[in-house]
């Protein structure tokens, strides 16, 4: 969803708009894959990592950005045409 979606959503809905974001739960899909899904707690670590790295990108700044789990090597958030 683009930004600008979700402020218009925002504001139609009085502030109640909301994303929920799940962090895998089809351990089908991932055996299927050939994925080992990691447990429930090691999964949120990892979406809220990802969270942060998005916020920050978000807010302007520009990568690294390293972590436990994920390192975002010369990236820069820039707006389409």
């Amino acid at each position: 969803m683009l930004e600008g979606e979700a402020l218009g959503i925002h504001d139609i809905s009085s502030g109640r708009f909301a994303i929920n974001l799940v962090n895998t739960w089809n351990r089908l899909a991932f055996e299927r894959a050939g994925i080992v899904l990691p447990e429930h707690d090691a999964r949120y670590r990892y979406g809220c990592e990802w969270l942060g790295v998005v916020k920050r990108l978000l807010e302007g700044e520009r990568s690294p950005i390293a972590g436990a789990n994920l390192a975002v090597a010369d990236y820069a958030r820039r707006r389409r045409p």
